[in-house]
């Protein structure tokens, strides 16, 4: 009972953001292949368009039990060292950067950025325990940009400064 120009908008609008979520392999090829289909085409082929919207519903079901946590454990774990924001990470799982930060929180039971700090502590306490590097250098082979926030951060974590930590285990 839509009108007909509705209609065309929703579709075009559809379209462009299955194409768009298709270069990243989220949609079922078939689904992809029918939305993308011009209007014209879907009536030669008997496809309809509320058969189109059911089939990305169901896709849609399947991407919202979509791992995309351990996509950015994986991401975090192998360029921690990196300036990585909420934004480049929720890009990187094509989801909007509240959305990802609402979901993550709700999954892990911590923020993006705690999780990342968190990260790049637990770096950190295996070089101040395996090497002999410098605590002024550590900071930057973990990935923080500040010695200060670095220290905040690893004693939020840890309890004690770093060297506080590398001093209680050459007491041990």
């Amino acid at each position: 009972n839509s009108n007909p120009d509705d209609i065309a908008k929703f579709y075009s609008a559809l379209t462009s953001k299955i194409k768009a979520c298709s270069n990243y392999f989220l949609y079922d090829k078939s689904t992809t292949e029918a939305v993308c289909m011009e209007p014209e085409q879907l009536k030669s082929n008997g496809q309809e368009l509320r058969n189109i919207i059911r089939a990305v519903s169901e896709e849609n079901q399947k991407l919202n039990t979509y791992d995309f946590v351990g996509i950015v454990q994986k991401y975090v774990e192998e360029n921690y060292v990196k300036n990585i924001t909420v934004a480049d990470v929720a890009d990187k799982v094509m989801l909007s950067e509240s959305w990802f930060s609402r979901q993550f929180k709700k999954r892990t039971g911590k923020s993006f950025v705690d999780y990342l700090n968190e990260v790049r502590i637990t770096k950190a306490v295996t070089l101040l325990k395996c090497t002999n590097h410098l605590v002024n250098d550590i900071y930057e082979e973990v990935g923080y940009n500040s010695r200060n926030y670095f220290y905040v951060q690893f004693k939020k974590y840890m309890g004690c400064s770093p060297q506080q930590f590398r001093e209680n285990l050459q007491k041990r």
